[in-house]
């Protein structure tokens, strides 16, 4: 009887399948690989590594699918694993040293989600490897779990250090949400069956992934209810409302949601990260700065390795960010100190050019005037991390004919950033060059940003163009007329307006 079966279901894995099997090569002693309909070179793929390949017909249930794969597999060991994962080569010889146990063991391991496109990386704990015996099966016709019937056979669920990467979720928006919607309706139906805060949870995440945030917050305020949810889970579920607020521009809600999480004094990076823009967004920048700290230290800090949600930002990101609110503090040793670690995490990433990079962030602080070499850097160094901290900098660059060379190079780079074109706008606005800032902004869908909309408004009003007022204003009450702020300022727009157009 071998050690140890590979186990695994697939369908159109070509794009994953080989460097899957090339990580655990060398420790299966069989591979059993299931197949539910690929039209690819899967099938093929899977017989270069002499798997067993069985065929099954897919009924929209993804724990089936697993139970013929069991059924199939003869070793002492189970692993089960993905096709879009790869078990880490520093994992092999703890995995090793497991398989020579003849015990009703169950063992967890970390699954580290990569997402370059959400700026940070998800990491869960699930038990992967066990003992093979009757009556072991998976339960959830998605997010398919083993552990439920494991606890019911009497196994002993262990903790180890072994590791999975997972990249499947490090894929366009667009692939994202074609996962969302092929889970949806299982999801629904599991919900619905069993009625659990685990399948709350993940109807939330699919919910947010298709960007449909009112019932992504119905799902997450329904999984945080439960006493038994891991707190991990119950924190991410309230960032993740904090986050959906903030991005509807409902900075109190956002503030709201954001507490309720943070009073489990969580170590959590992303938490704290996200209470810092809520609180800078609020102008609170004292409260902004200890919570960006907090982040950072809780970011370096990590430990994969504990029981459920576990959150990794990439640095830059911190970085960026605390280095704008120290500037609004007017704090020169926070924003040295983010300084110096910017240094340290440039030549961690081994940039060539980390000291030049540091040299032009000196200049725009200093406002100091850049050349053509310092411009070069400069758009080299701007990304979704690090350009609100440029937009603000660049403020003291007093050669007009520079800076607007500048925001035209990034407004063609990045076409999809706001940040910039807004930043353009307001050149254009102090050039007197009215036409071009009225004509950028025109040429934007402005209905998810209430700032630009009003900013609009504003050179409407300089040209007392009142139809185009009207029509901005009853945009805007369409889609934010239920945030407060938003609400009070167009009702003080409008009494002007009523004035302006009633003269007594």
């Amino acid at each position: 009887m071998p050690r140890l079966t590979l186990s695994m279901i697939v369908k159109n894995e070509e794009k994953y399948l080989r460097e899957c099997l090339e990580s655990v090569k060398d420790l299966a002693d069989e591979i059993v690989i299931v197949d539910t309909g690929s039209t690819d070179n899967t099938i093929a793929i899977a017989q270069e590594f002499r798997a067993n390949v069985f065929s099954f017909e897919w009924v929209n249930d993804f724990a089936a699918a697993r139970n013929y794969a069991l059924s199939k597999s003869t070793g002492d060991w189970i692993l089960y694993i993905d096709a879009d994962e790869r078990l880490d080569q520093k994992s092999v010889t703890e995995l090793k040293n497991i398989l020579d146990k003849k015990t009703k063991f169950g063992f967890y391991f970390t699954i580290q989600n990569i997402d370059t496109d959400e700026s940070r990386d998800n990491s869960f704990r699930y038990v992967r490897l066990f003992l093979n015996s009757q009556g072991i099966e998976f339960t959830g016709k998605v997010h398919e779990q083993i552990e439920e019937s494991l606890v019911k056979n009497e196994y002993q669920l262990l903790n180890s250090n072994i590791i999975i990467n997972h990249t499947g979720y490090n894929v366009s928006k667009e692939e994202k949400q074609k996962k969302a919607k092929r889970n949806l309706d299982l999801l629904l139906e599991e919900y619905k069956n069993k009625n659990s805060a685990y399948y709350a949870f993940q109807l939330g995440n699919t919910y947010k992934v298709l960007k449909d945030f009112e019932n992504a917050k119905k799902y997450y305020l329904a999984a945080s209810k439960d006493k038994y949810l891991d707190t991990s889970y119950v924190v991410e579920c309230f960032s993740s409302i904090a986050f959906i607020e903030l991005n509807n521009h409902n900075v109190y809600g956002a503030e709201n949601y954001i507490i309720k999480g943070l009073q489990y004094k969580t170590k959590n990076a992303y938490a704290h990260m996200l209470a810092s823009k809520i609180y800078f967004r609020k102008k609170d920048y004292q409260k902004a700065e200890l919570h960006c700290k907090q982040s950072f230290e809780f970011n370096r800090k990590i430990n994969y390795f504990e029981k459920g949600i576990t959150i990794k930002l990439d640095l830059e990101e911190i970085i960026f960010f605390g280095m704008m609110v120290a500037i609004q503090n007017n704090n020169i040793s926070s924003f040295k100190f983010y300084q110096s670690e910017l240094f340290l995490d440039y030549q961690n990433k081994k940039y060539i050019d980390a000291k030049e990079r540091i040299e032009v962030i000196r200049k725009l602080v200093s406002a100091t005037k850049l050349c053509g070499s310092d411009i070069e850097i400069l758009i080299k160094m701007v990304n979704d991390y690090s350009i609100n901290l440029i937009i603000m900098l660049l403020q003291n660059e007093t050669d007009n004919q520079l800076k607007l060379k500048i925001f035209e190079i990034l407004t063609k780079i990045f076409r999809g950033n706001m940040e910039i074109k807004l930043a353009l706008v307001k050149i254009y606005e102090a050039a007197n060059e009215t036409g071009k800032a009225i004509n950028l902004l025109e040429s934007e869908q402005l209905e998810q940003n209430p700032a630009a909309m009003f900013y609009l408004i504003s050179f409407y009003l300089k040209m007392k163009d009142i139809n185009k007022i009207n029509f901005t204003i009853e945009k805007i009450e369409k889609n934010f007329s239920s945030i407060p702020e938003v609400a009070e300022r167009i009702k003080f727009l409008k009494s002007k307006l009523s004035a302006y157009t009633n003269p007594v």
